[in-house]
């Protein structure tokens, strides 16, 4: 009678406590997007920042993405509880909430900001490992990959959704205002996962990791490296992080001359970039809500392969305004759709194969692991297309987007 009491109020608490994390997310990424364009636009226009100065704030962003997020992630995993995830969504409204005090005296500098990027990035870090891992515990086996996948959708969405209202905000209200919206965004996502349903319980994966029996620094540094060894041991998580790896150097090498080809290669007007963006923008909000529902339909691994394929065609569409410049404005349109379609699909989906085969005990380090190599690649793609640009030209970087494309999904067909 008890056991199946038990079971009846576990099947409850498991639907209670994802939508609890589905608003709590939403409430953390639309604030920290907001934030984030915030900043960026009063950097620039009230503070007079150079390019060199918003480059730096960029670097600052990233550190602790590749610095620090394999040792977030062991934290993470030493932790029993969510905590670290309420924590740093807390944290973050104070944060906030300090930049709105300082730019409501009108002291805001750009060291302020600086301040403020690498402490944001910091606390980010910790709520996407913290999710993954609540994830785990709300969900039960075979549902994980579909949660996960609702919260990597409702973060593309929100990229593409909250910079059209920011704009506005920030325009009709001031600056003040807009961070002061964030803030309470940032201590709504915290004060949602306030609950005692959340429980302790290991949750499945493939393969569950070794406690590790040393203690101090040395029982630290093996947790750490646990991550890249699970990722290793793993056939399915082994090719699916070279795929992302290879993707990612791709999309930062092109997206290192992705300006100068459209502008200045192919002459296209600002005013018709614009357009050609915005489309993009529509697209990956089209492939962020629809991915869960063809993922149901016809598999997560198998939509993950289509995604990639249909990466590179979307690429070989770049070389067509070489052959009929006339049409370039057209083409590059729908390009951008279409890329923002199947790359945001291939992200969602990806993100989730990985949630739902790690074991709980290991996921924090995992997907820290993966930002890690994210970050890499970002830093090497932009090095290499830069530098292959200025050698040679842009349709070499091109060339190299495609290759790196297909590498990508042949590794992304090797995954099983």
């Amino acid at each position: 009678m008890d056991s199946t009491a038990n079971t009846a109020a576990g099947s409850q608490t498991g639907p209670s406590l994802r939508r609890r994390l589905y608003l709590s997310n939403g409430a953390d990424i639309a604030g920290r997007s907001l934030a984030d364009y915030v900043v960026d636009v009063v950097a620039v226009t009230a503070l007079g920042a150079t390019a060199m100065q918003m480059g730096a704030l960029n670097i600052l962003q990233t550190l602790p993405m590749m610095l620090l997020a394999v040792p977030i992630g062991v934290l993470i995993d030493r932790r029993p509880t969510i905590g670290p995830l309420i924590g740093s969504q807390m944290l973050r409204a104070i944060l906030v909430a300090v930049l709105v005090v300082v730019a409501s005296a009108d002291a805001l500098t750009l060291l302020w900001i600086a301040a403020f990027v690498l402490l944001s990035s910091l606390l980010a870090t910790f709520a996407e490992a913290g999710q993954a891992k609540a994830v785990l515990r709300a969900s039960a086996r075979g549902h994980v990959g579909g949660a996960y996948g609702v919260l990597q959708a409702s973060d593309s969405a929100a990229g593409i959704i909250v910079p059209a209202g920011a704009g506005i905000l920030l325009t009709q209200a001031g600056a003040p205002t807009a961070l002061a919206v964030s803030a309470a965004l940032a201590l709504v996502g915290g004060l949602s996962l306030l609950t005692r349903a959340w429980q302790s319980k290991p949750h499945g994966g493939e393969a569950a990791v070794d406690e590790p029996s040393m203690t101090g620094v040395a029982a630290f540094a093996r947790e750490a490296g646990e991550g890249f060894a699970v990722i290793w041991k793993n056939r399915r998580l082994r090719y699916l992080t070279a795929a992302s790896f290879l993707l990612g150097g791709g999309l930062a090498a092109y997206s290192a001359i992705e300006a100068i080809y459209v502008l200045r290669d192919l002459g296209v007007a600002v005013v018709e970039f614009g357009v050609i963006v915005s489309a993009g923008a529509a697209g990956g909000l089209i492939g962020s809500v629809a991915s869960g529902p063809f993922a149901r339909r016809f598999g997560r691994l198998r939509l993950t392969r289509v995604t990639f394929i249909f990466t590179i065609l979307c690429a070989l569409l770049l070389f067509v305004p070489l052959m009929y410049p006339r049409v370039a404005v057209p083409v590059l349109a729908l390009q951008f759709f279409l890329w923002g379609v199947f790359v945001v699909a291939n992200n969602v989906q990806v993100a989730a194969l990985v949630v739902e085969t790690v074991p709980e005990s290991a996921v924090g380090r995992v997907i820290a692991t993966r930002r890690t190599v994210t970050m890499a690649s970002i830093l090497l793609g932009s090095l290499l297309g830069g530098a292959l640009a200025g050698a040679v030209g842009t349709t070499w970087v091109l060339v190299l987007f495609v290759a790196l494309l297909t590498g990508a999904a042949i590794c992304a067909f090797r995954a099983d």
